[in-house]
Order: structure tokens, then sequence, then C-alpha cells
């Protein structure tokens, strides 16, 4: 997506969700129903996209052109990780913010709770390795540094060398699925 359609996007989610919920944490969730075992429809997790915060009610669109723009682009953001998945161009959007990473993992880590869990739990040991990446994005900086008692350079190395991993991992998903149908 261009520039201009990821800053509207980000503006409007920013305008019914936390902060912490910011376009990098919906892509990783997006990014995590383009990989999913099964197709999961757009109804079902823009459901999850359009719920507002601190309530149960759903975003309400003002006009049927906000609904149509809005929709659109998350649905073009969905079709544009599908492709960057299928052709190995995957890169995760961390929004250019240090917490970005943990962010879009957290994303897709709420992603995954509606992938088909007979399918999570046949596949536990392989998809563990696949989704190591996903894992070391998911704890703070501050957190990782601390456990793996490592300096900041050494966190910065590591964190290049698990993003290139991460890029690799999430089609490598998409293969696992596709080997087993």
């Amino acid at each position: 997506m261009d520039i201009i359609a990821m800053e509207t996007l980000e503006q409007w989610l920013g305008r019914f969700h936390e902060p912490e919920f910011r376009l990098p944490y919906w892509h990783g969730f997006i990014c995590a129903v383009v990989c999913a075992p099964q197709v999961i429809p757009p109804s079902l997790w823009m459901d999850v996209i359009l719920h507002l915060k601190d309530n149960d009610e759903q975003y309400e669109f003002k006009t049927h052109r906000d609904a149509e723009e809005k929709t659109g682009l998350l649905l073009r953001l969905y079709n544009e990780l599908n492709n960057d998945i299928q052709s190995g161009n995957f890169k995760p959007y961390a929004g250019g913010d240090e917490d970005g990473m943990e962010n879009w993992a957290e994303g897709f880590n709420l992603g995954m709770v509606i992938w088909d869990k007979e399918m999570l739990q046949q596949n536990k040991d392989r998809l563990t390795n696949i989704l190591g990446p996903v894992g070391f994005f998911k704890l703070t900086k501050e957190n990782l540094i601390k456990q793996l008692e490592m300096d900041k350079d050494t966190f910065d190395k590591t964190a290049k060398q698990q993003m290139r991993l991460l890029k690799k991992s999430i089609p490598e998903i998409r293969r696992l699925w596709n080997m087993l149908e």
C-alpha cells in the first residue's frame, strides 16, 4: 500500500483504538488471518478490527462511502499481504516505532486465536519452530535484554537476524498448510 493509504488507515484506526492498537498491530493481525490454515471470512476478521475500545459496540461508519473506503483499505491490505506472502516478498510493518514489532507480534497472536484449533494442535511442534521469530518480537526489548542477558548491540544484531527469519517464516506457514491439504 502506498504511504497515503497506510496513513489514512492508521489515522482512522487510531480514532477508536488505544495507542497500542496502531497499524503495526492490525498489520500483524491481518497477516495471521492471511496465514490461517482455513479461509477466515472478512466479516469475521473485520468484526474484530471494528470492535470499539472499552465496550461491546462496533464502529459505525458515517456514510456508505466511508464504509466502502475504510473496508476497502482493510481488504487491500489483506490482498497485498496475501500476495507478498505467496511471492516471498513479505515484510512486517513496524511503523518506524521502537515498539512497532512488539505490537505487530501481539496483533499476529490475536489473529492466531481465530485459527482452526484442531490444525493448530496437530501441527504444534512444526508451528513452534516456524513461529520462533514472532515470539522473539512479542517480548519487550527490555525484557529480552534482561532475560537473554545481552547488551544493546548484541540485541540489535539478534533482532536483525530474527527479522530476516520472520520474513522467511511467515511464508513458511502458508507452505505448511498447503502441504497438508
